[in-house]
């Protein structure tokens, strides 16, 4: 720098101000390429999680989907108003939750509380409005 003219100190500053702002543009070019690769792993980790997750979905559609062709068939159904309220264990439906329940009658206090009793112990299925109802099938001919 030393063979630089005091005429020329500007155009001097110019370079270093420019050289400097090169470097830090340097300097975020590398950043910004790690926070691509980083990008690029974080996607392919996703990727597989999504691909996991599809896996699991399709493998419970098939469980649903067995487990409503082995239900009765919805000619069976019959409307709920027409279910028998004297203690008969029947089948009821409520959307897609299917159980054995029976009217229960609370005679010592009617004002307490009456209702179908489901015969499972899921909240879910105890606060379900049925809609539909079928008699329970026979028993097989050979039990005794």
């Amino acid at each position: 720098m030393s063979n630089i003219k005091r005429d020329d100190e500007p155009t001097c500053c110019k370079f270093h101000v420019l050289q400097h702002r090169i470097d830090l543009l340097k300097a975020e070019n590398e950043q910004l390429k790690a926070a691509a690769r980083m990008t690029g792993e974080a996607c392919a980790a996703s990727r597989d999680v999504i691909g996991r997750a599809k896996e699991q979905v399709a493998f419970v559609e098939k469980l649903l989907a067995s487990a409503i062709a082995r239900q009765p068939s919805t000619g069976d159904w019959r409307q709920i108003d027409t279910a028998p309220k004297d203690g008969t264990t029947i089948i009821l439906r409520a959307g897609n939750l299917v159980d054995t329940a029976h009217w229960q009658d609370n005679w010592e206090r009617p004002h307490v509380w009456a209702g179908w009793l489901w015969h499972t112990i899921t909240l879910q299925w105890r606060t379900a409005m049925p809609t539909h109802w079928m008699p329970l099938p026979k028993p097989p001919k050979d039990a005794a």
